[in-house]
């Protein structure tokens, strides 16, 4: 009788324990799944912030070219507008 009953004692805890723990396996994975899905929107933020400073560096570089071409043609602009007046002056002193 004793036998008995302790073996359906045994019997009873061992499926606890088994239950307990398949339960935990599923918080496991749970959690796991969460801190996947998690890392995978990190990564996209990081690629779509990396992305949009890229084209930002690209407009500047674009910017500044535009800038530079400006100002090459108004010294190019001075430059002759120095000339035509030296010009004017030589003939102005010859006459």
């Amino acid at each position: 009788m004793k036998k008995v009953i302790l073996s359906t004692i045994l019997t009873v805890a061992i499926g606890v324990s088994f239950v307990s723990c398949r339960e935990t396996v599923e918080k496991a994975k749970e959690t796991t799944e969460q801190a996947d899905e998690a890392l995978s929107n990190s990564a996209k933020t990081a690629s779509e912030a990396i992305d949009d400073a890229g084209e930002k560096i690209d407009n500047v570089m674009e910017t500044a070219g535009e800038a530079i071409e400006k100002t090459k043609e108004a010294g190019d602009e001075v430059r002759d507008a120095a000339e035509d007046a030296a010009n004017k002056i030589k003939e102005a002193v010859k006459n």
